[in-house]
């Protein structure tokens, strides 16, 4: 069981996201970030899959992977520029493969650096939401990975809906761990609305594979609060009713009214209340920075542009200055 203490520093992350993701819709709203997808009601389950890693462990996220990712040290100024689509922002903490948005794509990469990880004493975890299961190249993945025995950990997030498409129109079973129970790995389903149990299984599972080197699933459930991008309308597949059903469930709400209990109303609001101003303060740095150089492209396609290729990019960059309105 965790202790109070332990939970005072998990809530410290957490409202630190919840903080970001509120101003971070703020942002996408004003056209200053682009589609944006909140973690709201699940980022506990990115926090908890990131908590008992070591720095050497790698981590592949995908793209609501935000407690995670600061967890790890990645600054929430490098994620607002990221959301805003500067290449700036494009860098993830060490041994942290980039915020990945095609689904499930990150599968195949996280089993090769599992591979690379068999003689060594760490290991790799890879997030993937219930939709990415509908995906081949995580099957794939996940057979190779099992295959060869690498110590590589699969987090499944089923948070109800992959876009629009409910759980029951993406597969006939409902808990997810046991789609995978004929493939020879250890499964294990979770109840991700107990931050208890979630953070238990979760340090069970990474001991587990740290130590026998073998390739582990864990499903957590948990339900997605906002719509799935700020470019979604969820109330067009789903009732308010369910929503609010969910948002009287919430973990995080739960968590923080038990420690309001143990360390006082006050010191909650404060923490609530610093980790907002810390993510304003990031956020009025990112919206006072420089913009980038539209020369700059060339560094992130070419290894050594050349002075050619150079000239080439100004050209091509003056002749959209002179034509533009």
């Amino acid at each position: 069981m965790l202790t109070n203490q332990e939970k005072l520093e998990i809530i410290k992350h957490l409202y630190l996201t919840q903080a970001f993701d509120r101003r971070a819709k703020l942002l996408q709203r004003t056209g200053r970030l682009g589609t944006f997808p909140s973690s709201r009601g699940q980022e506990h389950f990115y926090l908890a899959c990131s908590w008992y890693l070591k720095k050497t462990d790698w981590y592949c996220p995908y793209y609501r992977d935000h407690a995670a990712l600061m967890h790890r040290g990645m600054n929430p100024i490098h994620l607002f520029q990221y959301w805003g689509g500067d290449e700036r922002g494009n860098t993830p903490p060490a041994n942290t493969l980039p915020i990945t948005v095609p689904i499930g794509s990150q599968a195949p990469h996280a089993t090769g650096i599992a591979w690379s990880l068999k003689n060594t004493n760490n290991i790799c975890v890879v997030t993937l939401g219930d939709g990415a299961l509908s995906r081949g190249d995580v099957y794939e993945s996940i057979n190779f990975a099992t295959i060869h025995q690498l110590p590589i950990i699969f987090a499944i997030n089923n948070n109800r809906y992959a876009i629009s498409t409910p759980l029951h129109m993406q597969s006939k079973e409902a808990d997810l761990a046991h789609k995978f129970n004929g493939f020879g790995l250890k499964t294990r389903s979770v109840d991700g609305f107990d931050i208890d149990s979630l953070w238990q299984a979760f340090n069970e599972t990474i001991h587990t594979c740290r130590t026998d080197r073998m390739p582990q699933l864990i499903h957590v459930n948990t339900y997605r609060l906002d719509d799935h991008t700020t470019a979604d309308d969820s109330l067009r597949y789903r009732d308010q009713s369910e929503i609010d059903h969910h948002q009287k469930r919430c973990p995080i709400e739960k968590l923080a009214h038990q420690l309001k209990s143990t360390f006082g109303h006050d010191k909650l609001m404060q923490i609530q209340k610093d980790a907002k101003n810390k993510i304003d303060a990031i956020a009025d740095q990112f919206l006072s920075q420089e913009s980038a150089n539209l020369s700059d492209i060339g560094r992130y396609t070419l290894e050594q542009p050349s002075q050619e290729d150079l000239q080439f990019l100004q050209q091509r960059i003056s002749f959209y200055d002179d034509n533009t309105c």
